[in-house]
């Protein structure tokens, strides 16, 4: 999984918490279970709205500055 780089250690703790919300969610480690059906609530902020250019939305949230950045071998 890739996530952004951060320039602040504020930034970078909710990173890191997102991204091992994400592995647990993976693995199983966390339950959403209700009845027969599992439920994750995902917050607004990490929803990607419904646009003309869906493909580009999503390229823009995992890769924000990918044109500007593609040169740069430390962004990957």
């Amino acid at each position: 999984m890739k996530l952004l780089m951060s320039s602040s250690d504020q930034d970078e703790g909710e990173m890191k918490r997102f991204a091992n919300w994400i592995l647990d969610v993976e693995n199983e480690n966390i339950d959403f279970v209700v009845g027969d059906e599992s439920k994750i609530e995902i917050l607004d902020n990490l929803l990607i709205t419904i646009t003309d250019d869906s493909l580009s939305n999503l390229v823009d949230f995992a890769y924000l500055d990918l044109l500007q950045n593609m040169s740069d071998y430390r962004y990957f």
